[in-house]
């Protein structure tokens, strides 16, 4: 049964990846856009409040059985998932911060940062 619970927090790393590439810009110079960011950190306040939520649910010392148990156990994971997968558009938008304040790192760091940065699309996922 526990499989098959993990097949629901599967599907969703794998739409982060996907949610990621997708907003990588294509090009070296072109920003990540607004609208990936603000959906990128409505998901990741969204997960963030159910894993509080949950966390906040099993405070006291209950007894749960399986069902129950269960249930909050997915409950957990997937604002955990929730969560990273709103952290996705913020790689691309990161990597091109780093490779545009790369002047001021030593050579071997600035070539490997403007690097990241040049390849987002590839890099962020």
């Amino acid at each position: 049964m526990p499989f098959a619970l993990m097949g629901i927090p599967a599907a969703f790393v794998i739409g982060a990846v996907g949610f990621a590439a997708r907003s990588a810009p294509a090009g070296r110079h072109a920003r990540v856009l607004r609208h990936h960011l603000g959906w990128g950190s409505v998901l990741s306040a969204i997960g963030l409040a159910v894993m509080l939520l949950t966390a906040w649910a099993t405070y006291g010392d209950q007894y749960y059985d399986d069902l129950e148990w269960a249930g909050i156990f997915l409950a957990s994971v997937m604002g955990g998932v929730l969560f990273l997968f709103g952290l996705g558009p913020f790689v691309p938008w990161l990597l091109g911060l780093l490779g545009r304040s790369a002047v001021r790192l030593p050579p071997p760091v600035r070539l490997a940062a403007r690097d990241l940065a040049g390849n987002r699309a590839r890099t962020a996922p």
